[in-house]
Order: C-alpha cells, then structure tokens, then sequence
C-alpha cells in the first residue's frame, strides 16, 4: 500500500494524558510487554558489533533498559519517554546509573544530534501521533552508518474482538487504528533503512470483566485517540449489550494482539534524512478489502 493519506488525526493531549496516569498502575500491564522486550533483546544476538551508544525510546519498559546494559556494559544508554513520570520511575528502577542519559521529547525530531547512534531500539512505546514515516526518517537521521533499528509495535488485526463487537452495536472504535505490516515494511524502505526485515507473532490476554480490559488499554496507550471519535461509548443499554457480547457471565474472553517487529540498517555513503516537524496524523489508512 502506498497511499499515505490519513483518514483522521490523534488528540496528541489525550494520549499523553493517559501515559501519565498510567505511571502509577504500570506493574499492572508490565507483563504484557515483557514477553516483547524479551524477543527484541534476543534478536540482537546476530547483531555483530557493540554500540557505543544505544537509544531506548520508551522509558515506561523496566525490562528493556536492564536487559541493553547487562548486554553491552560499555555502552551508554539514552532513555526517551513523552512523560516526566515515566522518566523518574526509571531513574528510580535503574537507580542513576550514570550511564544512562534521560531525555524528554513530547514531539519529533528526536533529541539527538545527526549520527549520534548505533542501536535504537523501541517496545511499542511510540505515540500514535507520530507520523511513522517521520519517525523513520528521524531513526535514519540519528543512527550511525551500519547502525541498527530494531523495533516492535501493534499491528492493524489487534483488538479484532473489540472492534467487531463495537461494530455490531453501533459503538464505533473503541481503539485507534494501527499500522499495517505491508505499510511498515514501506515505510522502512523509504526511510532509506538497508536489509529491512518486518516480521508479525500473535498475543493474547484473557479478561473477566470490561472493567479491568479496559484499564489496560489505558495503561498501554491504545485507547481511542482519534479527534474524530464518537464522543463517549453511546446510550447505556448499548453499553450494556456491548459488555455482555463480549463478557458472558462467567466466563474469560481472550482479546488478540498482533505484535509487528521491524529492524533495519543505516545505510552507508548516503546523507540522513532531516525532519523539521512534527506530523500529528494516523500511521496509514486501514487497508481497504
């Protein structure tokens, strides 16, 4: 798919509000990430060099970060995160070490200097109003030549469950859409990265109640952020039918999620590409069928 053309903007002050409150309930979803972390860390064992620098976007990750500095102890670490809150629970969790530099950036370009780089790495901790194409292009700016991205996201078939049941009730999303595989591997190639390599593994969590669904998806930053949302969940008996369509009585619903990896390569003998300014849109429209 290469039509880039959005259908909507994100309400960039709701997302960052949510991550914020999240700082307080994050050991509640921290196990949803940690099997993702994981995967990332294990496949940097073919990447065949130590970096010197390492960027983590995402400092809300307490698994990441320690996993990067037990692998490469020489090496320093810039953590990135949108939220003041989340920075300091780091600094707290990774006790000052002064190896780390912390950074704060709401919006792109990225707050490093161009080639600066080696390894940048990222567990779904991207903020929806961020343009990927932009975001890639600012990955390409900042890394080395030969340096390596390697990053996980949620991919367009995730919530399946939520999105049908939300549909057959008249509800409308409930979640913002995500980016699709073929418009990441896309998106890696035009951003100039060199052996682009996407690939998808599925997720899933079972809840008893609509309640407790829906404070992870808070937590996690994957509530609707769309500014043409539907204003609220809709009349109270739809509400209703909705939760008990997808939470019978007694019973676990299992909610999917479709985790994308994507890794890459700074090219050598090429300049990077600059970024100006922030593009507050949807990654790419839903694939049409």
């Amino acid at each position: 798919m290469n039509d880039t053309t959005v259908r909507g903007t994100i309400e960039r002050k709701r997302w960052l509000d949510a991550r914020a409150r999240a700082v307080t309930q994050f050991a509640d979803v921290a196990s949803l990430i940690s099997p993702i972390s994981a995967e990332i860390d294990a496949r940097l064992d073919l990447l065949a060099f130590e970096p010197e620098r390492i960027l983590l976007i995402g400092a809300w990750d307490d698994g990441l970060a320690p996993k990067l500095l037990a692998r490469y102890p020489q090496s320093e670490l810039w953590l990135v995160d949108m939220v003041d809150g989340f920075i300091e629970l780091a600094q707290k969790n990774l006790k000052n070490n002064n190896k780390i530099k912390y950074l704060k950036s709401e919006d792109l370009p990225l707050p490093c200097a161009d080639a600066t780089v080696d390894l940048l790495v990222s567990a779904v901790s991207l903020p929806p109003y961020w343009h990927w194409q932009t975001f890639l292009a600012e990955c390409r700016r900042v890394l080395r030549p030969k340096g390596y991205l390697s990053l996980a996201t949620i991919g367009e078939r995730s919530l399946a469950e939520v999105r049908a049941a939300g549909e057959e009730f008249g509800l409308g999303s409930v979640v913002h859409e995500f980016i699709d595989i073929g418009s990441l591997g896309m998106a890696l190639v035009a951003a100039g990265f060199a052996d682009p390599v996407v690939d998808r593994e599925w997720m899933s969590a079972s809840y008893s109640n609509l309640k407790s669904f829906r404070r992870d998806l808070k937590n996690l930053g994957a509530i609707n952020c769309r500014q043409d949302r539907s204003r609220g969940l809709g009349p109270k008996t739809r509400l209703r039918l909705w939760q008990e369509y997808l939470f019978v009585p007694q019973t676990r619903v299992s909610i999917t999620a479709e985790v994308l990896y994507a890794q890459g390569f700074a090219p050598t003998g090429f300049a990077p590409k600059r970024v100006s300014r922030t593009e507050q849109v949807l990654p790419f429209p839903r694939r049409q069928p």
